[in-house]
């Protein structure tokens, strides 16, 4: 399990905004940290993210999320918008690895062949 400190990290490691081994500045890190939380909130309305905060995030959906929330964070740090179909696809990878997938039904045998 990954928690929110490590996407904030995570998502600041990716957009160039510190270096492997380098601390965040405290306003920078709850800049990130308010901008994850709302749009983690929009992907949830949206029905692309199951989780119901960032404090717990399971390792399978946690490299998933962190790319969308660089490609939509990213924008607003003077990165270009990236294409409409790359966004879709990653946030379609993000909703298949966070999507609970139910126990699978098994085949049942009929009564009167189990004698």
């Amino acid at each position: 399990m990954k928690e929110k400190s490590d996407l904030v990290l995570r998502v600041a490691l990716d957009l160039n905004v510190i270096g492997f081994g380098d601390a965040l500045p405290a306003e920078e890190e709850a800049d990130l940290s308010s901008r994850c939380d709302t749009l983690a909130a929009e992907l949830r309305v949206r029905d692309k993210l199951f989780i119901p905060d960032l404090t717990r995030i399971p390792d399978e959906i946690f490299e998933p999320l962190a790319a969308v929330m660089v490609m939509r964070i990213g924008t607003g740090s003077g990165r270009a918008a990236p294409p409409t179909l790359e966004m879709e696809v990653a946030e379609e990878r993000l909703r298949g690895a966070a999507r609970r997938t139910a126990p699978r039904r098994t085949l049942g045998t009929d009564r009167m062949l189990r004698m």
